[in-house]
């Protein structure tokens, strides 16, 4: 119960940070549930060529940072409900998508289609490309991922190709993971 509060009080935190700069237009849309999340096996999505940074893979699809939003809604398919309020990166706007085990941010910048901004991982049920989920511990992170460009007090942050790759840790291992586009200069 504990680790299921850490688990629900991060992904708010980290909602209103990442989706918060500004008044939420007030749209939240409601859809059909979106079913059990389950982990996937490896199939390529896109040219490898245009993947960069980490990638999150979701029914043998990668999903990651700055692809087309709608290619990534495709593959992750229905969502539980929507929020949209404006960006605080750009000249746009945010819409988070909830997801029974992932929460998907896209941006728009008022001159191109929505791109995926952020990927935040839940719960294990799902897991990072390199096969990474909740509940696994900072050894096995680093045995994955190698050394980190950041330590935090309760995370690792990785970089690479222009995004972040952020593992929180409580007692028990991974709490949450996020992918995010490295916006500030």
């Amino acid at each position: 119960m504990k680790k299921r509060i850490c688990v629900w009080l991060s992904a708010l935190l980290l909602t209103a940070l990442l989706a918060g700069c500004g008044e939420p237009s007030g749209e939240r849309e409601e859809s059909g549930s979106a079913g059990d999340q389950t982990t996937a096996s490896v199939t390529a999505s896109a040219p490898a060529s245009e993947k960069k940074g980490y990638l999150f893979r979701f029914d043998g699809k990668d999903v990651y940072c700055n692809q087309d939003g709608e290619e990534a809604l495709s593959i992750l398919g229905e969502f539980e409900h929507k929020l949209e309020s404006p960006s605080c990166a750009f000249d746009g706007v945010d819409t988070t998508y909830y997801y029974a085990s992932v929460q998907l941010i896209t941006y728009t910048d008022g001159s191109s289609p929505s791109k995926v901004l952020s990927i935040y991982l839940q719960d294990d049920t799902v897991e990072t490309a390199e096969g990474i989920s909740v509940g696994d511990s900072k050894e096995d992170v680093e045995a994955a991922y190698g050394e980190p460009a950041e330590r935090g007090e309760n995370s690792l942050i990785f970089e690479k190709d222009g995004m972040r790759l952020t593992f929180v840790f409580n007692e028990d291992g991974v709490s949450s993971v996020l992918y995010s586009l490295i916006t500030e200069e």
